[in-house]
């Protein structure tokens, strides 16, 4: 179900193309990832992980396909964005309201001091229907927010209900993120809230307020949660520990640099890099054998799999991006960037359709607009006559 809506986009493509010459090296540049894990097939062994894998993250490449080669000419207008926003942000509330309702209705566990978050982690998990990882939820929790921001920047919600109702939607969204607590996604949230704030002017007059909430939830939740706490204890990043996700990191990237150095130029494969960080695992903590952990950082991941060769192209894929996104003053597509870019750093997001495809897509969508469409045509010397027409009037002007 979750590969639903990419399949559906992409007939859309082929049923309703818009009509413009193929952008093949914007395609093979955000599609390079998934390229390289298909030429990584002819050195590894074990294919039927491989294929699975392939087929997990077939977004990376479908995805560039609909955006760059079946609809070059694709510009997302500001009205559809925001749209686009406020039923993201709605879809998130609703979500995290029938959570946090199956949270307070259950009675098997006591929450006391450290409000268990565990538990809550469990629950979110193991919910019908709509249950999720914990890391990927709070993604989305946390986008949620991101988009928020944008529509208080640009001054979208014209009325005061419209103000007060999706105030409520950010604090119950905030609620369940803190209840659930991913910490290396609740501290990408942070980071890019703040560096939102300070840099934008439109934010001017939040930015006391801002910081003082920051400042007042941080210090609430090293107070009183355990997942946050443990980042302060020394034991958490000198030993594995189960009950220390920082600690059981710690294992794993040990293990990652080691196989990473016996292979680094071309990596594992897609097939086998699971399999050598389990064979390492043996030798040193049967924990992380036992769960057989992936590698909990995407750059690790992708060097592990595909050597430095293809973490070169990872980041040449999320430098450019970043770059258009800058140059078209797109300063929501930079911030998705930069949030994902430090969520990479603790978690492997592209490893399950939820991650990958939602950061793909995002990517895709936000980085689409008629500014940089007008630029790609005019350095090619293909102005169409929209185009042409708005350049000479804008001279006459």
């Amino acid at each position: 179900m979750k590969g639903l809506p990419v399949i559906l986009l992409l007939l859309a493509a082929i049923i309703f193309p818009v009509k413009g010459k193929p952008i093949w090296k914007r395609f093979f540049i955000n599609s390079s990832l998934y390229l390289i894990f298909v030429l990584s097939l002819l050195y590894t062994s074990n294919f039927d992980y491989a294929l699975q894998k392939l087929e997990t993250g077939l977004s990376i490449l479908v995805l560039p396909m609909v955006f760059h080669i079946l609809a070059p000419q694709l510009t997302v207008k500001k009205s559809v964005r925001t749209l686009f926003f406020k039923l993201f942000i709605i879809s998130t509330t609703i979500f995290s309201c029938i959570i946090i309702t199956v949270i307070l209705f259950d009675d098997s566990v006591a929450y006391y001091r450290d409000w268990y978050s565990n538990t809550f982690r469990t629950i979110i998990t193991q919910t019908p229907i709509i249950g999720q990882h914990p890391i990927y939820a709070s993604i989305f929790l946390s986008l949620s927010l991101v988009f928020y921001i944008e529509l208080i920047k640009n001054k979208v919600l014209k009325t005061v209900s419209k103000h007060v109702y999706f105030i409520i939607f950010g604090l119950i969204n905030l609620t369940l993120l803190i209840m659930i607590l991913s910490k290396g996604v609740f501290l990408a949230l942070n980071f890019v809230i703040l560096y939102s704030i300070v840099r934008d002017r439109r934010l001017k007059r939040y930015r006391l307020w801002a910081l003082f909430l920051v400042l007042i939830v941080f210090t609430t939740l090293f107070a009183f949660n355990r997942r946050m706490n443990e980042l302060l204890k020394i034991e958490t990043y000198t030993e594995v520990n189960q009950n220390f996700s920082t600690g059981i990191r710690v294992g794993i990237y040990q293990c990652c640099i080691e196989k990473i150095k016996e292979n680094w130029l071309i990596g594992y494969g897609l097939g086998d890099s699971q399999d050598a960080l389990n064979d390492c695992y043996s030798h040193k903590v049967e924990l992380l054998l036992r769960d057989e952990y992936n590698t909990h950082n995407q750059y690790l991941d992708i060097t592990l799999k595909t050597g430095i060769i293809g973490l070169s192209l990872f980041v040449l894929f999320l430098v450019s991006n970043f770059i258009r996104a800058y140059r078209n003053k797109n300063t929501v597509a930079n911030l998705i960037l930069l949030f994902y870019a430090i969520v990479f750093l603790a978690e492997n997001v592209l490893a399950r359709q939820s991650g990958v495809i939602l950061f793909y897509f995002l990517l895709l969508f936000l980085n689409s607009n008629k500014s940089d469409m007008i630029h790609l045509q005019r350095d090619s010397g293909k102005l169409n006559i929209d185009s042409e027409n708005r350049f000479t009037n804008f001279k006459k002007l």
